[in-house]
């Protein structure tokens, strides 16, 4: 399969996508499920093979009956750009834990990738690290260990790069998301918390039933873990690994379904 030049003959263009709800053919926010699970998933790997070499990093999804499992930042990444081909992407912190509020989805037992967490230009992942800390610079965002920014992976780019460990790297976009994140420092690990601000960070309550994992330094990815709890302490070569409890939600892409602008 050639890599996808052109949108329109892809797979994924002859699915009517609606909302969860109006009952018809595939409905969204979702799972990579079904028919439409099986076809985003070969173009997926037609993608890792023709553009990324069979990257290994990249080879972490699978079907496991009528839906795809596996998940880390690299895969979550290069899936929207499947996505998007069909109007959607996975979503941002803020829009899962809408999907949580308002128990769209089950959610439990499972864990899904949402964004990268930049606190210092070292390890873990430091060659990621400092990559991504030259392009947030470049946009005039300062960060540090106190004050880490996060990066939601739904306007993220990859790219191939023979020097990092992995063999990739995360590209910004014009439409990436740089969100300051005290919450996310390492002297707010094991906070505890129940609900989250419009960022989708924690806002802390010693009475709360859910925990937030958190690391001092580096780059690190960040996931709603199985327990709804808040992950962002893995650290180096973790941001290859995958699950077979991992998942990628699905959600409507406002920046592709909007119009566009006049010339």
């Amino acid at each position: 399969m050639e890599s996808m030049t052109n949108e329109a003959q892809t797979e994924l263009s002859k699915y009517k996508i609606v909302q969860k709800g109006q009952n018809k053919v595939f409905e969204v926010p979702n799972f990579l499920v079904g028919d439409f699970g099986r076809d985003a998933l070969k173009e997926y790997n037609a993608l890792v093979k023709a553009d990324f070499k069979g990257n290994g990093a990249l080879n972490v999804l699978s079907l496991n009956g009528n839906v795809v499992i596996g998940s880390n930042p690299y895969s979550v990444v290069l899936m929207n750009k499947v996505l998007k081909q069909a109007g959607l992407r996975a979503p941002t912190p803020a829009e899962l834990e809408q999907i949580l509020r308002n128990d769209t989805l089950n959610l439990r037992d499972i864990y899904e990738d949402t964004a990268l967490v930049l606190r210092t230009g070292s390890t873990p992942n430091e060659y990621l690290a400092k990559n991504l800390e030259k392009q947030v610079k470049q946009r005039g965002m300062r960060f540090s260990a106190e004050f880490p920014l996060m990066i939601p992976l739904a306007y993220l780019e990859l790219e191939n790069d023979a020097d990092s460990p992995s063999g990739l790297r995360f590209r910004l976009t014009e439409n990436s998301q740089l969100i300051e994140a005290p919450q996310l420092a390492g002297s707010k690990d094991y906070k505890k918390f129940s609900n989250t601000d419009e960022n989708g960070l924690p806002i802390f309550d010693s009475n709360g039933n859910r925990t937030n994992y958190t690391r001092e330094s580096g780059l690190s990815r960040l996931c709603l873990d199985r327990n709804l709890d808040l992950y962002s302490r893995y650290g180096v070569g973790n941001l290859a690994v995958s699950g077979d409890n991992g998942r990628v939600v699905l959600v409507r892409d406002a920046v592709a379904s909007a119009p566009k602008k006049a010339k």
